[in-house]
């Protein structure tokens, strides 16, 4: 499936009829202080919680929110 984890209809349309969700986009890196921290708030939050609620809204049994120690 190809799409913007950020576009609430592509994301709401890849999870329709899932079983499990494993989320893996992150913004991370060694250099995050180079990153805009609006981008980092739009991929590590506000996107995140759309596809937990998209998860929710859909029925999906499992949802696996994967990080590494830079995703706070």
């Amino acid at each position: 499936i190809e799409g913007d984890l950020c576009d609430i209809r592509a994301l709401s349309e890849a999870v329709a009829g899932s079983d499990s969700v494993v989320l893996l986009a992150a913004t991370v890196g060694r250099r995050i202080e180079n990153i805009e921290k609006r981008w980092m708030r739009e991929v590590n939050f506000f996107a995140s919680s759309v596809a937990l609620d998209a998860a929710l809204e859909h029925g999906v049994s499992r949802f696996l929110f994967c990080s590494t120690d830079s995703v706070y």
